[in-house]
């Protein structure tokens, strides 16, 4: 018996197979987009260890442009005389929906000033298979900054909202909007700003989402934030051996830190021995408060070289009005020498 079916315009073939319920199976045969199972069976009516039916599972995929309502038939053909042919015949309907995947880009300067402009690149691309109607990019600026002009053709401002109309993509398609932006004076220095942008279409499929690579740091003036360093033996330490780290935490000449914390993580090769800080696992942590413009703390912790290693101490400080810093060192310890 064979079994053909001729997959209908806007389908393209992946791959055709047919089993039947006596453990039988192999690959049908196609040309173009008409698929033949050749020499399938024989089906009985019944009986043990016969075939009393074959299923045949066409797998095909939508090609881009093919949308609508399609109807695919098949038919089954024996070398018996078949006396009844009105039910060799099957058709089953299928929607093509069409589908669309959005990429969105973002790239933007990594600072600003206070009171100073720059832009964002956007570059929206259609990856298919369908093409993307209507498309619409919005970009939502953070508050304190404010869209610039000229705007690029299409894009329009409400309130925080940049919305450009990116039009009808086909596939592969690209759009890039550069939209000009400025800074409000009135940020305080040190602040972080994310910008995020969004990429969709009404056409069903993947809609996008992007922000700025590098998150927009308004630049500080010369003496403005936190300073932190971290301090370990200059030599190798030899296990069993006690000694400390130190921490010198200092507030810029322009400005005075406010909630100002610390904290210290230790590395593998040492144990905790005694602080003023809080210690929790391998974190000691200090509560320090204000800090004057132009002051300083040195903190201090005693570990115990416990294991043969070069690890490295962290430190990690901020404060509520002020970026976080962060600074590192080696420590190093060995066994004693034996001769």
């Amino acid at each position: 018996m064979n079994i053909k079916d001729d997959l209908p315009l806007g389908l393209s073939l992946v791959s055709a197979t047919w089993t039947d319920d006596n453990g039988g199976s192999g690959t049908c045969g196609s040309t173009g987009r008409s698929v033949e199972c050749r020499g399938v069976g024989p089906i009985l009516p019944s009986g043990s260890g016969v075939v009393t039916k074959v299923t045949v599972e066409v797998t095909a995929t939508a090609d881009g442009a093919a949308h609508g309502l399609r109807e695919n038939t098949a038919m089954a053909v024996g070398q018996t005389r078949d006396v009844l042919v009105d039910n060799n015949t099957a058709t089953a309907a299928v929607t093509i929906l069409p589908w669309a995947e959005l990429d969105l880009t973002k790239t933007g300067p990594t600072s600003m000033k206070s009171g100073g402009a720059g832009s964002f690149r956007l570059t929206v691309t259609n990856r298919g298979p369908s093409a993307a109607t209507d498309t619409t990019v919005v970009d939502t600026l953070p508050r304190g900054m404010t869209a610039g002009a000229p705007l690029p053709a299409g894009c329009s401002v409400s309130g925080q909202k940049v919305t450009c109309d990116a039009g009808d993509l086909n596939k592969d398609d690209s759009l890039t909007l550069d939209i000009p932006v400025t800074v409000s004076k009135t940020l305080t220095p040190g602040v972080y700003l994310k910008n995020i942008a969004d990429a969709s279409s009404p056409v069903p499929g993947k809609s996008a989402s992007a922000e700025d690579s590098v998150p927009i740091v308004v630049a500080t003036p010369a003496g403005y934030g936190l300073g932190v360093r971290i301090y370990g033996p200059t030599y190798s330490l030899q296990v069993g051996t006690v000694s400390r780290l130190w921490v010198k935490i200092s507030s810029g000449r322009s400005s005075t830190a406010k909630s100002t914390t610390a904290c210290v993580t230790l590395p593998g090769n040492v144990t905790f021995l005694t602080s003023k800080g809080s210690w929790n696992g391998h974190r000691v942590c200090w509560k320090l408060g204000t800090l004057k413009a132009g002051s300083h703390r040195w903190l201090s912790i005693t570990v115990l070289a416990a294991n043969l290693g070069r690890r490295t101490a962290s430190v990690a400080a901020k404060a509520s009005n002020l970026p976080r810093v962060t600074d590192e060192t080696i420590v190093r310890t060995h066994f004693p020498f034996t001769g």
